[in-house]
């Protein structure tokens, strides 16, 4: 392993012995890690906090607090949950010493004498497990920060439907609950159908994944909201994952959109218009239709069109056909009494 990436990893060694611990601490700062010193368990302990190692290698027996006592404090500690300690002796080798010692916290256990040489290569073994473990650290981290603050809501629960593991905060907002009445819960309390939810999962045991499914979940308040949901699951778990995106209000307006479309072509139907060239008689005016009858131009007007006709005479035409009737003037309407 490179040096520069093992000056990453900082190892604090424990040890009463102070000859032991400075050649310990001398072979593993030739290979490249960052070393600090304790005499005894409670001074580790103190060492512990400002030099933040990522690993402590323990003598077991030492004055004052030993090695047993150390690890559990430390394993026993929240804020120093990713501490790797490991323990070494000259006098507690036997199995049920080992195990002992392992039972207490620790994540290994060497026993002395050993060659300098499989101690560096112990303790290689263990910078190896160090970066995957803070690898799958960071990878959990990055996925709870994207968990947690995703646009969508978020969820996993068991396969089954026994029970809804875990959930972000916009989709207890989304649903209208607290994280008390939904994690723990069974899944049913959250769908609108259960029905709905065992065709999911029948479609998963096929497929494995599903998106942009329509489903219909229910708020606490017993509304039910339209969602546009995706879900993979995991068989070997038995773990379903799903994001929500609640597009209620969406399908509303998409339902008021058809309602208003249906009622314009409604309307559109009772609307008949006149356009074109109309082939009219020059003489008679009598408008030939599609079909090639002719028709009287108000006939034609009429059933193409909301027009209704009244018939009466025009000046021009009463002169023609009634020339005894003395004309009348014409009216104007503007002076007319309102009735």
């Amino acid at each position: 392993m490179d040096k520069t990436n093992l000056a990453a990893i900082r190892i604090l060694v424990v040890d009463d012995n102070a000859e032991v611990a400075r050649s310990t601490a001398r072979l593993l700062q030739n290979a490249g890690y960052a070393i600090a010193t304790a005499a005894n368990g409670a001074e580790a302990l103190q060492t512990v906090q400002t030099f933040q190692p990522h690993l402590v290698l323990s003598d077991r027996d030492m004055p004052q607090m030993d090695g047993l006592e150390m690890c559990r404090r430390i394993k026993t500690n929240p804020a120093l949950a990713g501490v790797f300690v490991v323990l070494i002796s000259g006098t507690f080798t036997q199995t049920e010493e080992q195990s002992a010692g392992l039972e207490s916290g620790a994540d290994g256990y060497i026993g002395r004498p050993i060659a300098n040489r499989e101690l560096a290569a112990r303790v290689a073994a263990f910078a190896r497990i160090l970066r995957l473990d803070r690898a799958l650290r960071e990878s959990e981290d990055k996925y709870r920060n994207i968990f947690q603050n995703s646009q969508a809501g978020m969820f996993r629960a068991r396969l089954d439907g026994s029970e809804i593991l875990d959930c972000n905060d916009k989709f207890l907002r989304m649903l209208g609950r607290t994280s008390g009445e939904v994690v723990r819960k069974p899944s049913r309390v959250i769908w609108a159908d259960s029905r709905q939810r065992d065709e999911l999962v029948c479609a998963l045991q096929e497929t494995g994944q599903v998106d942009s499914l329509e489903c219909h979940l229910l708020k606490k308040t017993g509304e039910e909201i339209v969602c546009l949901t995706s879900f993979k699951a995991y068989h070997e778990t038995g773990i379903l994952e799903g994001s929500i995106i609640d597009i209620t209000e969406r399908k509303q307006m998409e339902t008021a959109l058809r309602e208003k479309n249906a009622e314009l072509e409604v309307a559109l139907a009772k609307v008949k218009m006149l356009s074109g060239l109309l082939p009219i008689c020059s003489s008679c005016k009598k408008i030939r239709d599609d079909r090639g009858y002719w028709s009287q131009v108000e006939c034609y007007v009429q059933k193409h069109s909301e027009a209704k006709f009244t018939h009466g005479l025009c000046p021009d035409c009463i002169k023609i056909y009634f020339p005894d009737l003395e004309p009348q003037p014409a009216t104007d309407r503007s002076t007319m009494p309102t009735p």
